[in-house]
């Protein structure tokens, strides 16, 4: 199993009754279970068509519950990851969901302002409690089963007897949405959190306030009861999470730590710990009475943005949100080095002859370096936004860059001095090329226009025809006769690089795409895109000659390697991927976490420079399997190894 973790915010975290496994719902549209003593990821659940909103295990851990923007609720084997059943009926996105006791019936909030009842045999609805004063954003099912809580939009609470469908109280005193709800052990008490920055505790039977618990400095996101309910734990916009004395509403302690809103939070069932899930893309487990940090749920290394592959095809650079531009043989499989930790890295590229490599990105400079030796050679500076993009000339000697200050310029390599500002685009450049004959420059702007500007003069040449969203992606065919442009409308352009005519428009992708390459001998092209795929165009005719699956999200960028014979995919789910481009095949998964990284083929082979846990897990059903003979069996020295037919 990789250990990718999660791609997006993390929206909900429960345990399993027995406490050892933990279930997380993400932006990402997936779930993922955990091994809560380890950390190690034992599953994804992909199926939703949106966020996942919320939730929760069965009472006896075999299923899961979840329910997303699109839509639906899902019920999940969680030793298999099999979707046993999806529910449909909710006009809008269904923002919380729980289970009963018996597990016979599922329920569900949605900003349809409806909660619903549902039958987990037929999958059909069987009630719905109208009259929530809007989106129902919270729900909790009541210890014995008999009533279910709603937490609105309008700021109230709702506690509705599910054996007549009849409303029995209404808990009135938040001034803004309410977020979060959930009964205590005992089930006569409820709490909530708003968006009034306040957690507050209610008489179950009375609908009275009992206690207010103020303390958070932004919206209450997630509140949950102690086992024993003594104590009360929030998290919040304020990227904390607070844990309160019941009885007194004193606080007790603080967990910091998070990078983003705790946006979900949970006990373990012995109570001993917390786990958190946040905007950060983490969860995080916690001791419940030291507040001390015990495990990140997370997966390793960085999200990828950017790769280039060398002129003769031998190594690549990678580049991503980490900051560190990672240079491989593709040959060998070996991480060969590594350069700058700079913040975010956008863009990379080799010289024409390979000797140097540049890097742009997030802190608005471009990087020059010596590949032989790691050896800082230049920075360009003068930008005043995110370098996006950035393409050496075919000489070599300039260097051209687009920002998200919406302008390109053009430096000169040796002396490292600025030559030409390009000025003219609407928008925000975000990719750039140059002309394989180095006269003319292209660019693709989030204006949803590409151009085309000389070089010597930096004036415009030609605007080609609008895109009908962003321009994220432009590339030359190798002849320089044709330009390639791909966007966040999902497709990619054909154009005559002479009179700028639109020649084809290539339909498929399901998501932006954001990368363009054309094969080395101009007659096919790759494009990738936030479907998390890589598909390869016959360029004369459009037609689509294969699609490569198997990234988990979206791939940012592609290029061609080994005289176009081999396909590499950089993506935000934290890998590099070399394709085979005739077959179509996975040959290999890159992986890296600072310097450590991992190889690792299909069938399992690999190489490694250390401990290959760090990036997979072996695991059946909830388990996971002791690894050391999988290793000592499939471990390979390098990649031409791996490659190499089995025997």
């Amino acid at each position: 199993m990789p250990q990718l973790g999660h791609l997006g915010g993390i929206t909900a975290v429960a345990f399993s009754p027995d406490g050892t496994l933990v279930i997380t719902g993400s932006e990402d549209d997936t779930l993922g279970l955990w091994d809560a003593a380890s950390g190690v990821l034992l599953r994804r659940f992909q199926g939703h068509g949106g966020f996942v909103t919320s939730a929760a295990f069965s009472r006896d851990g075999c299923l899961v519950v979840s329910g997303s923007w699109d839509g639906t609720l899902k019920l999940w084997e969680a030793a298999s990851g099999r979707t046993v059943r999806t529910f449909f009926g909710h006009r809008g996105r269904v923002l919380s969901v729980g289970l009963s006791s018996d597990g016979k019936a599922l329920y569900s909030g949605s900003d349809d302002t409806t909660l619903k009842l549902w039958d987990v045999a037929s999958g059909k609805s069987i009630g719905t409690f109208e009259g929530n004063g809007g989106a129902v954003n919270a729900l909790a099912v009541a210890p014995d089963g008999r009533f279910v809580l709603s937490g609105s939009e309008d700021g109230a609470l709702r506690l509705w007897d599910l054996a007549g469908g009849t409303l029995v109280q209404t808990f009135v005193g938040h001034s803004d949405r309410v977020w979060s709800v959930t009964f205590s052990p005992d089930a006569g008490a409820v709490l909530s959190g708003s968006w009034d920055a306040t957690l507050k505790l209610w008489d179950a039977a009375t609908g009275k306030l009992v206690r207010t618990f103020s303390g958070h400095n932004g919206p209450v996101l997630a509140v949950a009861f102690a086992p024993d309910g003594r104590f009360v734990l929030s998290g919040g916009e304020d990227e904390t999470a607070r844990l309160w004395d019941a009885a007194t509403g004193g606080s007790v302690a603080t967990f910091s730590g998070h990078g983003g809103t705790v946006q979900s939070v949970a006990f373990a069932p012995n109570g001993r710990s917390v786990a958190l899930g946040s905007k950060d893309t983490t969860a995080r487990l916690w001791a419940t009475a030291s507040a001390g940090l015990i495990r990140v749920f997370r997966g390793a290394g960085d999200e990828l943005t950017c790769v280039a592959v060398a002129p003769d095809g031998r190594t690549a650079l990678s580049g991503g949100a980490d900051g560190i531009v990672r240079l491989w043989d593709l040959a060998d499989g070996n991480l060969v080095r590594t350069f700058g930790d700079n913040g975010g890295v956008r863009t990379v590229a080799f010289s024409p002859d390979g000797r140097l490599a540049l890097a742009g990105g997030d802190d608005t400079a471009i990087r020059l370096w010596q590949i032989d030796g790691g050896r800082l050679i230049e920075t360009f500076a003068g930008h005043t936004g995110t370098v996006y993009c950035a393409a050496f000339a075919p000489d070599g000697r300039a260097i051209v860059s687009g920002s998200l200050d919406k302008t390109l310029k053009l430096w000169d390599v040796p002396s490292g001095k600025l030559l030409t500002s390009f000025e003219g685009h609407e928008g925000d450049v975000a990719a750039v090329a140059f002309a394989p004959d180095g006269r003319s420059v292209l660019s693709g702007s989030w204006d949803n226009t590409a151009r085309l500007w000389d070089t010597a003069t930096g004036k415009l040449i030609r605007r080609l025809a609008r895109h009908g969203d962003a321009l994220q992606s432009v590339a030359f065919a190798p002849d320089g006769g044709a330009i390639a442009t791909g966007s966040d409308d999902t497709t990619v352009k054909l154009w005559d690089r002479a009179s700028g005519e639109l020649m084809r428009t290539l339909e498929g992708h399901d998501g932006p795409v954001w990368s363009v390459a054309f094969a080395p001998n101009g007659r096919a092209l790759a494009s990738a895109s936030s479907d998390a795929t890589v598909k390869l165009w016959d360029v004369e005719t459009g037609v689509l000659l294969r699609t490569f699956s198997g990234h988990a999200g979206a791939v940012r960028a592609v290029a061609f390697a080994l005289d176009g014979r081999r396909l590499v995919s950089a993506s935000l789910d934290r890998t590099l991927r070399l394709w085979d481009a005739a077959a179509g095949g996975l040959l290999a998964t890159f992986y890296a976490s600072g310097s450590d990284w991992a190889v690792v083929a299909p069938d399992g082979r690999h190489a490694s420079s250390g401990d290959l846990r760090e990036f997979v897990a072996l695991v059946r059903g909830r388990k996971m399997l002791p690894m050391d003979a999988f290793v000592a069996a499939n471990r390979r020295a390098s990649l031409a190894e791996i490659l190499s037919p089995a025997k």
